[in-house]
């Protein structure tokens, strides 16, 4: 066990080390939250060449042409735009739903979603941010719809082992405790990493408003943190 900090600089200290904890403990991992696939698309279609020549497009641009192609009614671009984002979405829904049961069947609404509203996609954010910005809807309706369900929660959330015993329980605690908002605002910016005009735009406020729910999202858990510390 480290070296604790005097009481009175704990506090302190803990605000500084809250999303470096956060992302130590809660990364997201290169494999699936779940054991299955999440989406399944209909390819009774056929594959074309469409995604083998997507694929030699520029990174900066793929988005945009899947997304054109999409919208025009191609299934095989759409299909490249779920395998691109399905574990990023899934990924934050198995944080902001308390039952990881849920998880599929919301990543598959997702999208389902998505592709009725390409139309509507504008362009002038990342594609990304848009499909977060569904995801948080989707859980935030689920949440309301259904009483939450904490007692799988420890088995929902992957981490690696714990370095350091309680930590982690105690996180997946705090995390959950907090109002959906503070918590969708956490979980975009310090596990999956968006900076905060991204996190503004997934949750539809302005930089400001993100800023402050990533802020008292942090403050909740820096306390308890802080009185971890402590013991």
């Amino acid at each position: 066990m480290r070296a604790r900090a005097p009481a009175s600089d704990s506090a302190s200290l803990a605000v500084g080390e809250v999303r470096e904890t956060l992302t130590r403990l809660f990364a997201p991992t290169e494999e699936k939250p779940l054991d299955q696939p999440h989406v399944g698309l209909d390819a009774s279609s056929g594959h074309s060449d469409s995604h083998r020549t997507i694929s030699r497009v520029p990174a900066a641009d793929r988005d945009h042409v899947l997304v054109e192609r999409a919208a025009a009614g191609d299934l095989d671009a759409f299909a490249e735009l779920v395998r691109a984002y399905e574990h990023r979405v899934a990924s934050v829904l198995y944080r902001l739903l308390d039952d990881y049961r849920d998880v599929e069947e919301a990543t598959q609404d997702v999208f389902v979603q998505a592709w009725r509203n390409l139309g509507r996609f504008r362009g002038d954010a990342q594609l990304f941010t848009w499909l977060y910005r569904i995801a948080v809807n989707e859980a935030l309706m689920r949440r309301r719809r259904k009483r939450p369900d904490v007692q799988e929660l420890d088995e929902r959330v992957p981490a690696p082992p714990d370095p350091e015993p309680g930590l982690q329980d105690l996180l997946v605690r705090e995390l959950t405790a907090l109002p959906f908002e503070y918590r969708a605002a956490v979980v975009l910016r310090d596990v999956e990493g968006l900076t905060n005009a991204e996190v503004a735009e997934a949750l539809g406020v302005s930089v400001a408003a993100a800023k402050s729910r990533v802020h008292r999202g942090r403050m909740q858990i820096r306390d308890a943190l802080a009185r971890w510390e402590t013991d």
